[in-house]
């Protein structure tokens, strides 16, 4: 026998005391290649005399393919890198765990995964982290994969302060590392040269601007944008005045909310959405014949002139084309016509003519409180296509000849059973009804009850008992309003709202979102005892329990609550007319709190928006506060933090309370953006005037002061890059004071 396999003697007999039938499998084994053995050979004379085991598998793996090849292979794997798991052909069977492992001693990266499930985790990804993503991998091959995912989703940017992890927002200097995409703006005055100075310094495919006047008496100011060119596609204005020859021709969306302006758009030739809404005092002169979309309501027009019109809302627009119109809302349809594309309509008047043609009519929604019964408005042949139905203040008798719909919100006036006979394809109901409900049937997906209770029980005691009780397997989504007692088995729901119950029994193992309000006394609480691990948004009003999640969660809303216990974790928190306890364990990235004062022991966040507060926890990095007015001749003392330890802050606003700044602002030097506004409108002038003094290490980027009521002289320990400063007489007069230096940026 051969040295070499003498040499492995101990060895195989370890082997063969847990193989018993090795040896006649080694009868019919194809003998070893001199290659391979003499790499067995010299891995037994190691200094530690130990098999090789990791040789001793390439051996018997190689054994298995022809000798000609066997030493060409070798040298393959030993000197070349192995191919990539992705485009492999060999690891088409292979699950992920395996492709993720990526061979033998191989780290797995990100793109080593297939682009089906790359695009999978993209759609879960909020668009601020998709951005970071790209500045991550902006060398590798998915970053092109990343950039379509961008520019398909588009970008909300913002020229103010931006905290970790929001999933809205990005910065101007995130958005200067992306490649050129679609972004979406919005601004108010005070910051708005900031803004634009932003804007001209980076490159995009598109702007959508939203442009909000928060101090609606100034209407007639309205900034020029014609800066930005032809990547203005849409623009959206409130509290302005509109000027014609300040913004590009190339808009193709504009949205006027309380603008006061002469509305001429005929050189406008790509604009093909327009909406005027609250806008009494304007005059629309002519539109260009683009128009596809119209929204006027208290503005007359005659819309003659717009051949390719297709989407109508407002009742004071007359002479359309009724044959091409797709969706009407609020308007008056003549006697006789046909509307051969309409799809969409929207009553919130009188019935609609009995002669009118509907053949492609899908959705119905009628808002008058007039309507009683549907078959008044409208007739059997009307209604014979329409797939959704919204009359929640309507009866619906002919309910049985509408074989189509899908979605029904009426008045219901028996009482529901899992045996009622409703429409074959309906899969969302939303009754309003006066009795109960003793099943939910088992075609419905989404089921919605409001009681209606005659004027006759003015009090709750002498009201009817009206009960609900579901059992389903297909329901996804339930909503329960004014019953007395609810019984809720539905394993699969997700969604859940239920006000004012005096008795409730759940099992929802299933439920994400949860909406409970109780205002009976004494109130009924909601039943936490499973736990719940998969709920994602909670909204508690009315009840006084504790609050104890040990799983994260999306957004939570307490009000008009005193607790005892609050313990979770989420994005979004939310208190309004609750009493934090002392016992509290709160991580949340926004807080905000509408209760006089904040006790933040036991609370951590990054965005803080309160009232007062006894002291700013050291990682919020946005904070807003609203001080109450007081002065050495009252008795009101407002609780004003200390700001020397937050070493993150980045944005800080005060609004009213400024007597307590009198003698200085410090600020910290890593906030970038400081508002105050002293926005109390009473004739009645403060004590103290003076110049009100701003202490900063470091240069501000933004500064804004606003104080309608008396002047006061701003001054700074360094001069900020943008400033805006409006003040006056507590009359309603007003001056107003802006500067930009990007030279200070």
């Amino acid at each position: 026998m051969d040295n070499s396999r003498t040499s492995n003697a101990p060895s195989t007999k370890r082997r063969r005391r847990h193989r018993p039938n090795q040896r006649k499998r080694a009868k019919h084994r194809r003998p070893p290649s001199t290659d391979a053995v003499a790499v067995k050979t010299e891995s037994t004379h190691n200094d530690n005399d130990q098999p090789n085991k990791r040789v001793r598998k390439q051996k018997l793996t190689s054994s298995k393919q022809p000798a000609t090849n066997k030493a060409d292979h070798q040298t393959k794997d030993a000197k070349t890198k192995p191919q990539d798991p992705v485009t492999d052909t060999n690891d088409k069977a292979k699950s992920l765990p395996d492709i993720l492992t990526a061979r033998n001693n191989e780290k797995a990266t990100f793109e080593d995964l297939p682009v089906s499930i790359v695009q999978f985790v993209f759609s879960l990804v909020d668009v601020p982290s998709m951005c970071n993503l790209y500045i991550a991998m902006e060398f590798s091959s998915y970053a092109e994969e990343i950039a379509k995912h961008l520019d398909d989703r588009g970008v909300t940017v913002t020229a103010e302060a931006v905290a970790t992890g929001d999933p809205e927002n990005i910065s101007f200097a995130t958005l200067a590392r992306l490649p050129p995409c679609h972004i979406r703006v919005t601004c108010n005055l005070v910051n708005m040269e900031l803004t634009f100075w932003h804007l001209k310094q980076v490159t995009v495919k598109s702007v959508d601007l939203h442009l909000k006047n928060l101090d609606k008496r100034r209407r007639r100011f309205h900034p020029d944008l014609q800066f930005l060119g032809s990547t203005l596609k849409t623009l959206r204005l409130d509290y302005f005045y509109f000027f014609n020859d300040r913004i590009p021709t190339t808009l193709t969306n504009l949205h006027l909310l309380q603008c006061e302006s002469y509305i001429d758009l005929a050189a406008f030739t790509n604009l093909t959405h327009i909406e005027v809404i609250g806008c009494s005092g304007v005059s629309v002169k002519e539109l260009p014949p683009s128009i596809v979309s119209l929204k006027m309501n208290e503005v007359e027009f005659d819309a003659s002139t717009l051949p390719h019109i297709e989407h109508v809302f407002g009742d004071k627009i007359t002479n359309l084309p009724w044959s091409q119109v797709k969706s009407a809302k609020w308007v008056k349809i003549p006697s006789g016509q046909r509307m051969d594309q309409l799809t969409e309509l929207e009553i919130n008047g009188g019935p609609v003519e009995k002669d009118v043609e509907f053949p492609k009519l899908e959705s119905v929604k009628i808002k008058s409180q007039d309507c009683k019964n549907v078959s008044n408005y409208f007739t059997v042949a009307q209604l014979a296509q329409v797939r959704i139905l919204k009359a929640k203040h309507a009866m619906v008798e002919i309910l049985h000849l509408l074989q189509n719909l899908t979605i029904l919100h009426c008045r219901f006036h028996d009482e529901l059973t899992e045996r009622s006979q409703l429409p074959p394809n309906l899969v969302e109901l939303s009754i309003s009804s006066s009795e109960s409900v003793w099943g939910v049937p088992p075609q419905l997906k989404a089921f919605s009850y409001t009681s209606v209770i005659d004027s006759k029980y003015k009090f709750r005691f002498n009201e009817p008992t009206l009960c609900v009780y579901a059992e389903s397997d297909n329901l996804k989504s339930l909503v329960i309003k004014g019953a007395s007692s609810v019984t809720v088995e539905c394993p699969n729901v997700t969604h859940f709202t239920c006000w004012d119950p005096r008795k409730i029994r759940v099992d929802l193992p299933n439920l994400q979102s949860l909406t409970y309000r109780n205002s009976c006394w004494p109130s009924t609480q909601f039943p936490f005892k499973r736990g719940y691990p998969n709920l994602q948004e909670l909204d508690l009003r009315g009840v006084s329990q504790d609050v104890v999640f040990d799983h994260p969660m999306k957004s939570v809303r307490l009000d008009d609550m005193r607790p005892q216990r609050l313990k979770f974790t989420t994005d979004r928190v939310h208190f309004n007319k609750c009493e934090i306890p002392a016992d509290t364990d709160i991580t949340a990235r926004v807080l905000k709190c509408n209760s006089r004062f904040l006790s933040t022991r036991g609370i951590r966040c990054e965005e803080l928006y309160c009232n007062e507060v006894d002291q700013v926890p050291p990682t919020v990095q946005k904070l807003s506060l609203s001080l109450r007015e007081s002065s050495p001749y009252t008795y009101i003392h407002a609780k004003v933090p200390e700001l020397c330890g937050c070493n993150v802050l980045t944005s800080l606003k005060i609004t009213g309370g400024i007597w307590h700044y009198r003698r200085g602002l410090p600020v910290p030097p890593s906030v970038k953006q400081v508002s105050i506004w002293n926005q109390h409108w009473n004739r009645r002038k403060q004590h103290w005037e003076g110049v009100f003094f701003v202490t900063t290490p470091t240069r501000l980027e933004h500064f804004e002061f606003f104080d309608p009521r008396y002047d006061n002289c701003v001054a700074f320990s360094q001069q900020p890059a943008s400033v805006f400063v409006e003040n006056g007489c507590p009359w309603g007069q007003s001056g107003s004071l802006a500067s930009f230096d990007s030279t200070l940026l």
